[in-house]
């Protein structure tokens, strides 16, 4: 079986106290398929910090002993949507942030070279803001040309509620000009908005299903799931960016449904991503529902339980979690 080459772009914080973990689900999904090569890792700001992203994406590869898959520091907020600095729980999200020396930095690096390195054969499963996609296009004009497709997760075709509270959007809306160019590149896109995401809730019956991971992850999801839940008066929180690496393997999971954007600058300051018409604007996939969401949810937990029988340093079972050795 040929394995499907990916890189994984994503802004992880799987491990920082109450917050996001869908990031860290990501990746612990493609470790556990065997149909997927990862090439990579490329971090960038989003859901915290670079500074963040970049320590608990180390942590997380050192946790599973996993520290061979090559991984690159990317962009770090610099301001390029103020809208959405002020965080929906207690103040800037991205204070503190330390901007990259360079512009060009090793992730866009690293992206540009592999690209080239395997023209046509990589996917790339952008979890985050595109702004390492859009430098990497700065290093090789010719990148997004050498690509075999984008699936992202980001966008919203309505202003999304959740709980009665508006959710803004965190992906495409924090690099409007990366998202502009991104989209308007001319590489297969598949974008899983905000609006398909709210197929697949994590809910707390699923704790009991969760594979035999150390108790320290596991209390990870099962805090995110109170804090998410709390914040919006939901009993649950939304897997966004498990969709993207999904659709790969089973894009019969999800409905068939191409259509027409064409959002210009000021529209992505919001993250929406309005339709256009027929050959004027862009031509994507864009899913509108997860046609199976009880399969959906198997195949994750398949996978995550495959990967945590891999990982270094615990052994068990659904219902223990026993060291191996002390890390």
């Amino acid at each position: 079986m040929k394995k499907q080459r990916v890189i994984l772009d994503c802004d992880n914080t799987m491990g920082l106290p109450n917050w996001e973990v869908d990031d860290g689900l990501l990746l612990l999904y493609i470790l556990g398929r065997d149909d997927l090569e990862l090439l990579g890792i490329t971090n960038t700001f989003g859901n915290s910090t670079h500074r963040n992203v970049a320590e608990y994406t180390k942590r997380i590869l050192a946790e599973l002993n996993r520290e061979d898959i090559p991984r690159f520091d990317g962009e770090t907020y610099t301001g390029q949507n103020p809208r959405i600095n002020v965080d929906r729980a207690s103040g800037p999200r991205y204070v503190g942030e330390i901007p990259q020396a360079e512009s060009i930095t090793p992730a866009a690096r690293f992206l540009a070279e592999q690209a080239a390195k395997y023209p046509g054969e990589i996917i790339i499963l952008a979890a985050g803001p595109v702004s390492n996609l859009y430098k990497a296009s700065l290093v090789d004009p010719n990148f997004f040309k050498n690509l075999k497709s984008v699936i992202c997760m980001g966008g919203y075709v309505e202003e999304l509620y959740l709980g009665g509270r508006h959710l803004n959007e965190l992906n495409f809306a924090c690099d409007p000009l990366a998202t502009y160019a991104t989209l308007y590149s001319g590489t297969p896109m598949v974008i899983m908005t905000g609006q398909v995401c709210l197929d697949a809730p994590f809910r707390e019956k699923h704790m009991a299903r969760l594979p035999a991971w150390n108790p320290g992850r596991i209390q990870t999801i099962s805090n995110w799931l109170v804090t998410f839940g709390s914040a919006f008066s939901i009993d649950a929180f939304y897997l966004w960016d498990l969709l993207i690496p999904v659709y790969i393997s089973y894009p019969e999971l999800f409905d068939d449904h191409t259509r027409w954007i064409k959002p210009t600058i000021e529209d992505l300051k919001h993250g929406l991503l309005p339709e256009g018409k027929p050959n004027d604007g862009v031509l994507v996939t864009m899913p509108n529902h997860i046609r199976d969401y009880e399969r959906f949810m198997d195949i994750l937990f398949e996978a995550w339980n495959v990967e945590c029988t891999r990982e270094s340093g615990w052994i068990g079972n659904n219902n223990t979690n026993v060291p191996k050795e002390v890390l």
